[in-house]
């Protein structure tokens, strides 16, 4: 008898599969810079949703679902308002490397974008690689395309490892949430992801940090350098539809930004806000003097480390006024802060 697995899997060439969009954030400016697109089984006849490859154990199976994502996505393209090199990133199996079927779908992808989008195939490796170096050089070969890149996911694991970096031109590894759930008071996970800064930056391989779940997280993690990161601090799995209303809700606040700074403050780090925006905010939201006080420095740039020492506080209480702030004011970060800033001056 068939169990239930067995049968959930099988139902491949039924509309059960849909695409589901886990945005990719750029700590530096808050912007999504790419999704990672996830394959999701809708199910109505149980009420389950699974996300690929877990639920899926065989090569076979894993290659089907990933033609069923890249045609789906491709009917996407002209109803999801994607920027320039906008970033999308399809798990395959490193075995499909080897195949003719993956470069001619790349393709069809990259003409349906009219190449203005970047493609990553992410190389989900849960079973050891069954090809040679032989098919992976003649693979990778069709795939010789500027906008397309490679990225190892779950890195550190399972058999996404090293060797994997050498054997493959590698663009960007994929930090997963086994060593990120901890920070930042895992002394032995800090020790691993300093090992793999230390290998990206050697190769020159971006990284990108998953399962990120919480500010200190985040924080931690861009302390070492690691601004590319994705996880439900951001958001969560959505599906087209909510996707395009995120995008156009992110590029509108872009927009009131962009169109409220004079160019030459455009370019300069440095921008300057005036006292007047810090005292409005501060009223607005009821800020407790000291939690003012950290956001003026904040909104000159001045780090929580710097903040601590210059005011002869620990950089806990420090932290703790900031977030009890942003709290106050619903933003989750610092670029959410000087977003805010930003559009508060442009209606003034």
């Amino acid at each position: 008898m068939k169990n239930k697995q067995y049968d959930e899997c099988h139902v491949l060439n039924s509309e059960s599969f849909e695409p589901y969009f886990q945005p990719i954030i750029d700590i530096n400016n808050d912007r999504c810079i790419g999704v990672e697109v996830l394959a999701r089984l809708v199910s109505t006849e149980h009420s389950f949703a699974s996300i690929f490859p877990t639920l899926l154990a065989t090569y076979v199976e894993q290659k089907e679902i990933t033609r069923i994502m890249f045609d789906k996505v491709i009917l996407l393209l002209k109803d999801i308002p994607f920027p320039h090199d906008f970033k999308l990133s399809f798990n395959i199996p490193a075995n499909l490397l080897s195949e003719d079927w993956l470069s001619i779908v790349c393709d069809d992808f990259l003409r349906a974008c009219n190449n203005n989008l970047k493609l990553i195939l992410e190389i989900t490796e849960h079973t050891s690689l069954s090809i040679n170096n032989d098919s992976i050089k003649s693979g990778l070969s069709r795939l010789n395309n500027k906008n397309i890149q490679i990225a190892l996911d779950d890195f550190g694991t399972g058999y996404s490892n090293i060797i994997l970096v050498k054997m493959l031109p590698v663009d960007i590894i994929k930090i997963p949430k086994d060593f990120i759930v901890q920070l930042p008071n895992s002394k032995i996970d800090s020790a691993i992801i300093d090992s793999i800064i230390n290998l990206s930056l050697h190769a020159s391989i971006q990284l990108v940090a998953e399962g990120v779940e919480s500010a200190k997280q985040s924080h931690y993690l861009v302390n070492k350098g690691i601004n590319f990161q994705q996880g439900y601090y951001f958001s969560h799995p959505i599906n087209s539809s909510d996707l395009a209303l995120y995008l156009n809700k992110k590029f509108s606040l872009y927009n009131q930004i962009d169109n409220s700074m004079p160019c030459t403050e455009k370019h300069n780090s440095n921008f300057k806000f005036p006292q007047s925006l810090l005292v409005k905010c501060a009223n607005e939201f009821n800020l407790s003097g000291r939690e003012k006080e950290v956001l003026t420095f904040i909104s000159k740039g001045v780090s929580v480390n710097t903040i601590s020492r210059i005011k002869h506080r620990s950089y806990k209480t420090i932290w703790a006024h900031k977030k009890n702030a942003y709290k106050k004011i619903g933003v989750k970060n610092d670029a959410d802060f000087i977003n805010y800033l930003h559009v508060l001056a442009s209606v003034l």
